[in-house]
C-alpha cells in the first residue's frame, strides 16, 4: 500500500514537471511568434521610417536611400527579424571590407526620422508578458507566478540565439564588396535574458494574481 502511494506521488510529480516544461517552452515559443507578428505589423505600417532609419541612421548611411529600398524589398524577412531584435536593445552588426559598425534602438533614437523607434520597446514587453502568462498556467499566487513566468527566459534566449542566423543577411551592392548584417550574439544573449526575466516574470505575476483571486 505504501509503495503504491509513493508510486502515485512520483507519477504526479513527473506529470507536474512535464506540464511545467510544456507550458514554459510553449510560452517561449508563443512570445517569439507574437513578437515576430508585431514586428511584421511595425514593418508594414512604418516602412518609410524603416527605410529612413537604415539609410540615415549611421550604419547603412553609405548605401543611400535607393540601396535601402532594395534591401527592404529583397530582404523583408530578415528586416522583420532585425526589427524584433532591435526592439530588445540588441545590436545589429554591419561589416564590409574590414569595416564594422553597430546600430541599436538607442542609437536610432538620436535621429529625428527615427523618433517613433521608442515604440518598438513595447514589442518584447507585450510578447513576453503573454509568454510569461502562459508559462505560469499552473500557479495561483504572486511569487510562484513570477518564478514560473521567468522560466521562459532560458528557452526564449535559446530560440533568439538559434534563429538569429535566419535574420542575418549578406548582399553585394557593388561588384567588389559584400556587406554582412545581422544580430550581435553577445547582446542577443544579454538582452534576451534581461527581458525574459523581467517581462516574463511580470506576465507570470499577472497569472498568479488572477488565479489567486
Amino acid at each position: 500500500m505504501e509503495s503504491e502511494i509513493k508510486f502515485e506521488r512520483f507519477t504526479t510529480n513527473e506529470d507536474q514537471i512535464r506540464n511545467k516544461l510544456i507550458f514554459t517552452i510553449g510560452g517561449a515559443l508563443t512570445a517569439f511568434m507574437v513578437g515576430i507578428i508585431l514586428s511584421y505589423i511595425t514593418f508594414t505600417i512604418g516602412e518609410n521610417m524603416i527605410v529612413s532609419s537604415f539609410s540615415k541612421g549611421g550604419a547603412l548611411g553609405s548605401l543611400g536611400g535607393s540601396f535601402a529600398k532594395g534591401i527592404l524589398n529583397n530582404y523583408s524577412l530578415q528586416l522583420i527579424g532585425m526589427i524584433y531584435y532591435l526592439s530588445h536593445g540588441i545590436s545589429i552588426n554591419i561589416s564590409s571590407m574590414g569595416y564594422s559598425e553597430s546600430v541599436n534602438i538607442f542609437s536610432l533614437m538620436n535621429y529625428p526620422e527615427s523618433a517613433n523607434a521608442t515604440l518598438l520597446l513595447l514589442v518584447p514587453l507585450i510578447s513576453l508578458l503573454i509568454g510569461g502568462y502562459i508559462s505560469a498556467k499552473d500557479t495561483n499566487e504572486l511569487v510562484s507566478g513570477i518564478r514560473a513566468g521567468a522560466y521562459v527566459t532560458l528557452p526564449y534566449t535559446l530560440i533568439m540565439v538559434l534563429v538569429s542566423s535566419i535574420f542575418s543577411l549578406n548582399f553585394s551592392p557593388f561588384d567588389y564588396a559584400s556587406i554582412d548584417v545581422g544580430p550581435d550574439i553577445i547582446s542577443t544573449i544579454f538582452f534576451s535574458l534581461i527581458t525574459g526575466v523581467l517581462y516574463g516574470g511580470i506576465g507570470g505575476a499577472f497569472r498568479g494574481l488572477l488565479k489567486g483571486n
